[in-house]
């Protein structure tokens, strides 16, 4: 290749620059050949020996003999989660991503599908020698059955995924009761009760576990009588309503206290309250969701009051907002969506407070359970009731929704927009 001489006495434009460095490369890079990582093959989930020593090693980790305790679960509303979280100070650098990695990646990979199969039948080998060992009800053992239950409910399989729910009663069983479980290894129970709270929601049945089985370990601030009193004081307050003081007395105390929760958390986003534990918070949300459903399972028949029936099941539509998936994203609920669509389009008296209770069950649902599609009816429905009341804009809604169970931060963005669309035509 013939030599080309630079003149630095002279300005050299960008230009030169990259001509320069074009003919410098094309001698240093001649006759090798550039091999570039596929991009598909990077999304690829980890081969079978990854995940395989991963969950055993896992497995290890938290059966061993030295370790007594799981370490705490790491937060579920945020940028990481670990389906078995590890102690620590026994993982060696750069582990508990991978393990993260190899347990998680089965959930949130799109590409894959039949891989992913023959890990989840690798599992199910690794949970069965498990249980034919001589400690097949370890909390390792529970910790990877719960794990395969969230895979199931995040892909949308409850009816496979109760399954394993069954599985881990029995193996609660054995170790001696839910009770017995808790004062071992609480953070261990929060996820057992999570997993049953979620198909019960999703199918409309009872939960498999009792409320007083939550309040045994439970952590919650809102919810237990001991540790919350409620804050009656402020310019608006729904126990003053007359179609309240009719409510179930069960119905009456979850709403305060939903209401208590939604105060809570708009007093710590303006910075007037400290913030609060994730595991706690985590807590009283599986709390609520238990007391909600004691009052009445979704796939009940609902016997009461149709205002009560739903009001019940805008309280369900505004749990979902903080039982989100490991993606981020609110699970699909059929059940709930289907029977608020129903509950909200029958007609509906035009006295104030039942129009309001109505406005504040279209909105909530919509940051949560209903779907675009559903704007075909909800908008028109949302104009009607704001006419009905006489509001036209987004601060006059927002201060009937404060009334009810409502953060600032989680729903205001997508209220804002609806009620926008909702005033075109006003």
């Amino acid at each position: 290749m013939p030599f080309q001489f630079v003149d630095n006495t002279v300005s050299i434009d960008r230009d030169a620059r990259k001509k320069i460095r074009s003919h410098v490369a094309t001698g240093r890079n001649a006759g090798k050949r550039h091999s570039r990582p596929s991009r598909k093959e990077a999304f690829v989930l980890p081969s079978k020996t990854t995940i395989q020593t991963a969950v055993q090693s896992t497995s290890n980790l938290i059966s061993d003999k030295n370790v007594d305790a799981v370490s705490e679960i790491e937060r579920q509303i945020g940028d990481e989660l670990s389906v078995l979280c590890l102690p620590a100070p026994l993982i060696s650098p750069g582990s508990r991503p991978m393990v993260r990695r190899a347990l998680n990646n089965l959930i949130v990979k799109p590409d894959g599908h039949a891989e992913a199969i023959h890990h989840l039948s690798q599992a199910f080998q690794l949970v069965n020698n498990r249980l034919s060992g001589n400690d097949p009800v370890s909390d390792a053992t529970i910790a990877v059955v719960v794990a395969l239950a969230q895979f199931e409910r995040h892909q949308g399989q409850y009816r496979r995924g109760i399954v394993h729910l069954d599985g881990l009663m029995r193996m609660v069983e054995l170790r001696g009761g839910i009770s017995t479980l808790t004062m071992h290894k609480s953070n261990l129970t929060q996820k057992l009760f999570r997993a049953d709270l979620e198909f019960a929601l999703y199918l409309g049945s009872a939960t498999r576990f009792s409320i007083k089985d939550v309040m045994l370990g439970s952590t919650a601030m809102i919810g237990l009588r001991s540790t919350f009193t409620r804050d009656c004081q402020g310019h608006h307050n729904v126990s003053d309503f007359q179609s309240f003081k009719k409510f179930n007395p069960d119905l009456q105390d979850i709403i305060m206290d939903m209401i208590g929760v939604a105060r809570m958390l708009n007093d710590i986003s303006a910075r007037l309250k400290q913030k609060v534990n994730y595991y706690i918070f985590h807590d009283t949300s599986i709390l609520l969701g238990y007391r909600l459903i004691y009052i009445n399972p979704l796939g009940s028949l609902h016997v009461g009051d149709r205002l009560e029936n739903v009001l019940h099941l805008g309280l369900a539509a505004f749990l979902m907002t903080f039982l989100r998936r490991l993606d981020h994203k609110i699970s699909d609920m059929p059940l709930l969506s289907g029977l608020a669509r129903s509950a909200v389009q029958e007609e509906f008296d035009y006295d104030k407070e039942n129009q309001e209770i109505l406005l504040w069950v279209l909105f909530i649902g919509k940051t949560s359970i209903f779907k675009p599609w559903d704007d075909t009816w909800l908008v028109p429905l949302i104009r009607r009731t704001m006419q009905a009341l006489g509001l036209c804009t987004w601060e006059e809604v927002h201060q009937t929704l404060a009334k009810w169970p409502w953060v600032n931060t989680v729903h205001d963005k997508i209220g804002r927009h609806l009620c926008k669309s909702s005033t075109l035509d006003i």
